[in-house]
């Protein structure tokens, strides 16, 4: 199995959705490509801090109910539907006129009961299985649109959340750097050759006090992107991350633009700092743990 094929399965990997010789072909996969592992550790991490810092929303209450309620009246109603009219019985000629002499009064009233061995059997509608498939079907896939509405997350938050989880594993060494060094131009040039657009080359964040460590490549799992590049730098007693994604059109909210910061957006996401800026085709973002002076030598370096 070669790389592509390892990373389109990759998200299938870690929600169980693989079988039993697929998932051992990625495995093994994973075990011999470094690049593979890591890109696997990292989205691994970053699940699995989406699924502790914010849990999607609960299903209502009484929605499964409600569900099944309409799922069986459907069914009940295509049953009907479907069924077969009742064939008429034949007429039968009247029999002749009998010479036996009158029952007893208690074998008339036997006779008028009617003896149950001997009633004619109800016609048996046959079981509309497609029909009750069909709806069944449908129901699920209405469940299952309506658990991923609830849980949806606005797609300019995923993209913060995930450049912060990004952030956080590369700080913390849970994923190292892809190439290491203190020159920012050897950095660009050993990355620009991996990804299909244009590397920034406006932002050089030495001038605000920082120098860069290294970089590598990475990917966000939500919202979908192509790879990602990411420039680490360090100073002032912290570390500053920098991001480059293609411009997928994201709207960014016109609410977090800082004053006076024509194209420049804020966020602020479990402790860290994202400023966000276009970049020509491209998106920088920049990461940091929330620090005034930190944030104003970062103003001072990407407004010009």
């Amino acid at each position: 199995m070669k790389c592509p094929d390892a990373r389109r399965h990759l998200y299938a990997l870690l929600d169980n959705e693989l079988d039993v010789e697929r998932n051992l072909e990625v495995l093994g996969h994973l075990d011999r490509c470094p690049e593979c592992a890591r890109i696997a550790s990292g989205t691994r991490a970053f699940e699995q801090m989406i699924r502790e810092k914010d849990p999607p929303l609960p299903t209502p209450a009484g929605l499964a109910d409600r569900i099944f309620t309409a799922v069986h009246a459907e069914a009940l109603r295509l049953s009907c539907a479907a069924a077969p009219p009742a064939a008429a019985a034949p007429r039968l000629a009247p029999p002749p006129p009998s010479t036996a002499p009158p029952p007893a009064p208690a074998q008339r009233a036997h006779d008028s009961h009617g003896d149950p061995q001997h009633r004619p059997a109800a016609p048996v509608r046959p079981f509309p299985r497609r029909a009750v498939a069909l709806v069944t079907a449908a129901a699920a896939g209405v469940a299952f649109l309506l658990t991923q509405l609830f849980a949806v997350r606005n797609p300019a938050e995923a993209l913060v959340a995930g450049s912060v989880s990004q952030s956080e594993a590369v700080v913390s060494h849970s994923v190292p750097l892809e190439f290491s060094s203190s020159d920012l131009g050897t950095i660009r040039d050993h990355l620009a050759p991996k990804v299909s657009y244009e590397v920034c080359t406006h932002h050089d964040l030495q001038g605000a006090g920082f120098s860069p460590s290294g970089g590598g490549l990475c990917r966000f799992p939500n919202p979908p992107s192509p790879l990602a590049v990411l420039i680490q730098y360090a100073g002032l007693g912290t570390e500053v991350t920098h991001l480059v994604v293609p411009d997928t059109g994201i709207l960014l909210d016109p609410s977090r633009l800082l004053p006076r910061c024509a194209g420049l957006y804020e966020y602020k996401w479990q402790g860290h700092e994202v400023l966000i800026c276009r970049c020509g085709p491209s998106l920088c973002l920049f990461v940091f743990r929330s620090d005034q002076d930190v944030r104003g030598r970062l103003l001072s370096c990407l407004v010009r």
